[in-house]
């Protein structure tokens, strides 16, 4: 600042104060440029602000951006020369709440966004929220606030949609055999079938009443997945599958759940929540695990039995060999299984091997189940046994015979027993006519020296008969 004094001609003073504003005109350029540049991007936006001067409680004044025109279809200028205009354009039955919402404002009350709708200039009905920002002075007194309304139309129509798209779904669902149910981003059930009473014993109502009631029903040992599956939320999609876990009942029934379920997003691609189907798969489980039973008790026989026992495909390919098969021939189960070229070492004859060929042939040809012969092979250590055959095909499902159970006994021993007992039998029938021989020799020889006494008149020596 410079202080001066200018001598005039009167011979009176004149004093001057010179001041530098440079900055001070830097700063009001700033906050003009500011302000120009705050009204181009206000007023290229969809949603529009509006200012309300407050005074002693009372809104005085309105003033609204530009972009007013285009969610309102009014101008700036028919806001300014009809000041209720803003409340005539809002629907009728939105008023008295859009009405109840500014009042609270002006008392200064913090208030959350409102929604409502308004009739556009051209008679279109639009949703809009309006989310006022209060101005209070330094005693706290309301001196204006702030407002931004934004046209939530589309987001609205979505809801609607989806809400129409619940109705249909629950409408569907309410007479589904299978349990489904609506969960929300919280982890709350929104809907849930009245089929999960059938499979749970548990009402509709106390899964929505009680979020954590389906994990308290599920099987201890199945908890952990079922938290972590619950977990994924907006990550879930199907390639998941479907999932199966056990649930205990009201009743304390044990049953199996099959769940399938994806997520939910509306139009703009915003995640909602997820959409799921319980199925009651208790059936199935069960005859799984008989057949998973029934398999293992097959294989624990074909396994243990005492028999030769393997399969064949109508190649001859060896699909099963059993322990007692391994340990008759001397060949293991990995030295055989898919080999073809086995039997040339089983059968080094080739009049066994054309004989094998030739039953299962006929047995293919004349469709026979079963046929009963016996051949000589060799095993892994050089030995010749005997084997019994029995030859049972296996229908496939149309009917037709694809595969054959080969059941063998080692009869080699019975045959030497045979051998032995039919050798033992012929030398007892050589000893038998000997000693029959004899006898009757011997009995004519007694007979002749009786007759000899009986001439010469001396008693008979050997009597006859028993």
């Amino acid at each position: 600042m410079i202080l001066s004094r200018i001598l005039l001609k009167d011979q009176s003073c004149l004093q001057t104060i010179v001041r530098d504003i440079t900055d001070r005109k830097r700063a009001d350029e700033a906050l003009r440029e500011s302000e120009e540049r705050y009204r181009r991007i206000t007023g290229g936006l969809t949603d529009y602000l509006y200012t309300v001067h407050v005074n002693d409680g009372r809104a005085v004044s309105t003033v609204h951006g530009a972009a007013c025109i285009v969610v309102t279809g009014y101008s700036t200028g028919e806001f300014a020369a009809d000041p209720y205009l803003w409340i005539r354009m809002v629907f009728d039955e939105d008023r008295d709440r859009v009405i109840t919402h500014v009042n609270a404002i002006l008392n200064g009350k913090p208030i959350p966004p409102v929604e409502h709708r308004i009739v556009r200039k051209d008679g279109q009905v639009r949703w809009v929220r309006d989310t006022p920002i209060l101005q209070k002075d330094a005693r706290g007194l309301l001196v204006s606030y702030d407002g931004v309304i934004k046209d939530i139309t589309a987001t609205k129509q979505a809801e609607e949609a989806l809400r129409e798209s619940e109705e249909r779904y629950r409408a569907v669902a309410d007479f589904t055999y299978d349990w489904e149910y609506w969960m929300a981003l919280d982890g709350k059930f929104v809907y849930v079938s009245p089929s999960c009473e059938r499979i749970t014993g548990y009402r509709p109502e106390e899964f929505t009443l009680d979020p954590n009631l389906l994990i308290t029903i599920i099987h201890a040992d199945d908890r952990d997945k079922i938290i972590e599956h619950l977990a994924i939320g907006e990550k879930l999609n199907t390639e998941h599958g479907i999932l199966e876990f056990r649930i205990i009942t009201r009743k304390g029934e044990e049953r199996w759940i099959g769940h399938e379920c994806q997520p939910v997003y509306n139009t703009n691609g915003n995640y909602l929540g997820r959409r799921g189907s319980n199925r009651d798969i208790t059936g199935r489980k069960q005859t799984e695990e008989a057949v998973r039973h029934l398999t293992e008790f097959q294989e624990s026989i074909i396994t243990n039995a005492l028999v030769w026992l393997s399969v064949l495909d109508p190649a001859g390919k060896i699909l099963v060999w059993n322990a007692a098969a391994a340990k008759i021939s001397g060949y293991r189960a990995e030295e055989v299984l898919g080999n073809n070229e086995i039997w040339k070492k089983l059968y080094p004859k080739k009049e066994y091997r054309d004989q094998v060929t030739t039953t299962i042939n006929r047995n293919i040809r004349e469709k026979k189940y079963l046929e009963n012969f016996e051949t000589v092979i060799r095993t892994k250590e050089g030995y010749e046994k005997i084997i019994s055959w029995n030859t049972k095909g296996i229908p496939d499902a149309t009917g037709k015979r694809s595969d054959y159970i080969v059941i063998g006994m080692d009869v080699t021993d019975r045959h030497r027993a045979e051998e032995q007992l039919n050798k033992t039998v012929d030398e007892l029938k050589k000893f038998n006519k000997l000693t029959v021989d004899r006898e009757l020799r011997m009995i004519a020889l007694k007979q002749e020296i009786n007759a000899l006494l009986k001439k010469a008149g001396e008693q008979e020596k050997y009597r006859n008969g028993p």
